[in-house]
């Protein structure tokens, strides 16, 4: 019951604050206030998303811009007048802000399937090595690729995104990976030395 309560709240919240139905932008008149606002609307969803697509938001941006929807915006009598005024007011943001704001979070995405950028998870992996030198340290990554390091682990070393094990910490690990009776025929030894 809660949530249908909550659902029909937020529709006449949507109702009062926006006076169109949404409808296929490519059915709407390019002139008319319905499309700017529609654009405009989806033109913040895509800024405010972290998930979006960087292509995406510049493609509301363009269509923007193109149509001059800051002529009709929030009305016909008093316009923005220009696109960085409409997103200042919108987002907070101008334009060239706004599209540096999209492409950092692009890079730092790991699941914007667009960004070249993208890291895979799982620390210890060949892919997620290889995928940090090409970010970060690509002259380490072409020093590997000629041969001057044996292992993708010694480049990432030396490029400062992994740092070497000691021997505590390798045999702790090792440690970890015993059997019981294993741990136990290690700790006799280890008592008697």
């Amino acid at each position: 019951m809660c949530s249908r309560r909550i659902f029909f709240r937020k529709k006449r919240y949507m109702a009062a604050h926006y006076s169109f139905v949404p409808a296929p932008p490519e059915t709407l008149p390019k002139d008319g206030w319905q499309f700017a606002a529609q654009t405009l609307t989806l033109l913040k969803s895509a800024y405010h998303d972290k998930h979006a697509s960087t292509d995406r938001f510049n493609e509301r941006l363009e269509l923007a811009e193109q149509y001059r929807i800051f002529d009709r915006l929030p009305t016909p009598e008093q316009p923005y007048g220009s696109l960085d005024a409409m997103l200042q007011a919108e987002i907070g943001a101008s334009k060239d802000e706004a599209v540096a704001t999209k492409l950092r979070e692009k890079a730092g995405n790991p699941h914007n399937s667009n960004s070249s950028q993208r890291i895979i998870k799982g620390g210890a992996n060949s892919q997620y090595r290889r995928a940090r030198l090409e970010r970060d340290r690509p002259d380490i990554l072409e020093a590997f690729n000629r041969g001057e390091y044996r292992s993708l682990r010694q480049a990432a070393i030396a490029g400062g995104i992994e740092k070497e094990r000691s021997n505590l910490e390798k045999a702790q690990k090792a440690f970890e990976k015993l059997t019981k009776d294993e741990r136990e025929t290690f700790l006799i030894w280890v008592s008697e030395q």
